[in-house]
């Protein structure tokens, strides 16, 4: 291969580890604003206890295979601080049931808003954590790539 192309694919290798780092970057800045958002949110929220007293059952079909299951999202029944009784859907589901009739679970709500409760479980940050870590590992990865291939052209 001659010095020309030898050249051009190194510039090349440069710049899609530059993009590799980008959209890494990216994507770690968009999980650090979720994550600060989520933690913001349940942060103003009171934490209370409420007991799960049904179930609502959807039929959802599966995008791989078409599928269709039905998952069974709980309903919680709590007090809240002024004694009003409020319910509300879980947010996420299973087959089987993630919780049984009569569960005692962790809820958090906003005063203002008592029924867009959440049940207070790992799930909420399920998805700032993703974002973190794919983030993270991309950006790392465009990063060492950059800097190793920005030190073999300078040699």
């Amino acid at each position: 291969m001659n010095a020309k192309a030898r050249s051009t694919n190194r510039i090349r290798d440069l710049l899609v580890r530059l993009v590799v780092l980008v959209i890494g970057s990216g994507f770690l800045f968009l999980g650090t604003y979720v994550y600060n958002s989520t933690q913001n949110q349940i942060a103003a929220m009171l934490p209370t206890e409420g007991r799960v007293v049904d179930f609502i059952a959807r039929t959802e079909t599966s995008d791989d295979d078409n599928e269709e299951e039905t998952i069974y999202y709980p309903v919680v029944e709590f007090r809240t601080f002024r004694g009003d009784v409020i319910r509300f859907e879980g947010r996420s589901g299973g087959n089987p049931p993630i919780h049984r009739i009569g569960d005692v679970v962790k809820v958090r709500y906003d005063p203002q808003t008592p029924q867009l409760a959440l049940i207070d479980s790992w799930e909420a940050w399920v998805v700032p954590y993703a974002l973190l870590g794919f983030g993270g590992f991309f950006t790392m990865l465009g990063a060492m790539g950059f800097i190793y291939t920005l030190a073999a052209m300078l040699k």
